[in-house]
């Protein structure tokens, strides 16, 4: 790192103090000093939009900016510092999270789970995700962080001593951010201590998309806002469940249990036992998913996968440097969910 490159990374860690406490006063400070240091082409738009929800207060994205600062505090900063610094954001405006390294570019993000998908937004891995041992692990990881990836999302099957081997890669490698999609009885209370105490794992919940189910939800995310942790959830949506999953009832329960995004993912062909998706569906969702995005204090995400053959996008989540794109969308849609995103058509 050169020297102005290291001036630029003590000043962005002196600014991260502005997440501690009091946003309506520090965030117009931190504004103040983007707008000092950065050029006037760096996010205008993005930087425009944050100051009038600051100074509007009344609006869904401004609900979300003070549940920010109730998180841990030193948990946040270090999730920032690793996107705003060790991930680059800044210098990567404009590419996107799934440029591929034959692009010239190197993927954000790599996905650990065990299984070989086509997902351009993140490299995926087929190695065994957390079924391989420390070393083999700590290897990938050392190897795609040397080319620049600083994203790591786990998961598929879970083995045994699979906590004990996530929490000892977080400890090593401090300037990556770490995110597990799991069962909600997955998560206990001395994990969530550990999530606490290395500051660099975002967890997701998988759900279903059933409202019996949100005794057992209830209970996990009480014990991860005990903690003052960001976390979310994923579905993956069927003919069967997406009207409830995507209903006001289920999305109120998501935004009062403290989740900071909701992934919703379905797929254009039904698997076994399962009814598809109509075209009637997927259009309400889509519709639902948008009207919560203007009113709820949290990320809802709509994903439809396309077919295996076609292997294109069919919802964009929108980059750094794309026409209305959002930079805070950017960062919730890329970790909420391993299968999630997929290449622009």
């Amino acid at each position: 790192m050169s020297l102005v490159d290291r001036m630029w990374a003590f000043g962005i860690h002196k600014a991260l103090d502005y997440l501690e406490k009091d946003p309506d006063t520090n965030i117009p400070k931190l504004l103040d000093w983007v707008d000092w240091l950065a050029p006037e082409t760096f996010l205008p738009e993005q930087r425009a939009s944050l100051r009038r929800i600051m100074e509007e207060k009344d609006g869904n994205w401004y609900r979300l900016i003070r549940r920010i600062y109730e998180l841990d505090g030193e948990v946040c900063k270090q999730i920032f510092h690793n996107f705003i610094i060790n991930i680059g954001l800044i210098d990567r405006a404009g590419v996107s999270p799934g440029q591929k390294e034959s692009d010239g570019k190197t993927p954000w993000a790599a996905l650990m789970s065990g299984e070989r998908r086509d997902l351009p937004y993140a490299d995926s891995d087929d190695s065994g995700g957390l079924n391989m041992d420390f070393d083999a692990l700590d290897a990938v990881i050392d190897d795609r962080k040397a080319r620049g990836t600083h994203i790591f999302i786990f998961s598929g099957d879970m083995p045994e001593d699979w906590q004990g081997k996530l929490v000892a890669l977080c400890n090593k490698h401090r300037e990556c951010t770490f995110s597990l999609v799991a069962e909600p009885l997955q998560l206990d209370a001395p994990f969530a201590g550990d999530i606490l105490r290395v500051k660099n794992l975002i967890p997701t919940l998988r759900v279903t998309g059933r409202m019996e189910e949100w005794d057992t939800l209830d209970e996990v995310t009480a014990l991860l806002r005990s903690r003052s942790l960001p976390f979310g959830f994923y579905c993956r949506c069927n003919g069967d469940n997406v009207e409830m999953v995507s209903s006001d009832a289920y999305l109120d329960r998501v935004e009062q249990c403290g989740a900071f995004y909701c992934g919703l993912r379905g797929e254009k062909t039904s698997r076994e036992g399962e009814q598809a998706l109509s075209a009637a569906q997927v259009q309400l969702v889509k519709e639902r998913v948008d009207r919560s995005k203007e009113c709820r204090a949290f990320f809802p995400v709509w994903h439809l996968s396309a077919d295996p053959s076609e292997q294109k996008r069919a919802y964009s989540a929108g980059v750094l440097g794309h026409s209305g794109a959002d930079w805070w969308q950017t960062i919730g849609e890329l970790l909420h969910s391993p299968e999630q995103l997929a290449e622009e058509g």
